[in-house]
């Protein structure tokens, strides 16, 4: 038998077909440059099956974009941003820019 309020509450939730996850390693500018973490790749993936189960049609590169980067702040946090749309390919990437 089907839940018809979580039916309801999970077509709530935007899908997105094509995009760019963009994880932003924020830390307090107190921290000395030797804190600052190399993010593991698997981290990363952890937090991206979840991301892709409730928003995301596929997390394939062929339909989405990933970027990190660290940065400084008033702050130590991790802030995760969806945008729709894959990121640009440069343009020096030629023949091999569209699959």
């Amino acid at each position: 038998m089907t839940d018809p309020t979580r039916a309801a509450y999970e077509s709530a939730l935007p899908r997105f077909q094509e995009c760019t996850i963009e994880f932003l390693h924020c830390y307090a500018a107190s921290h000395h440059p030797t804190d600052v973490r190399d993010h593991d790749n698997l981290e990363t993936r952890a937090v991206l099956n979840v991301i892709e189960r409730y928003l995301l049609t596929s997390d394939s590169g062929i339909y989405c974009s990933n970027i990190q980067t660290s940065c400084w702040a008033e702050q130590d946090q991790t802030i995760i941003v969806i945008r729709p749309g894959k990121m640009p390919v440069c343009e020096e990437a030629g023949d091999y820019a569209d699959f």
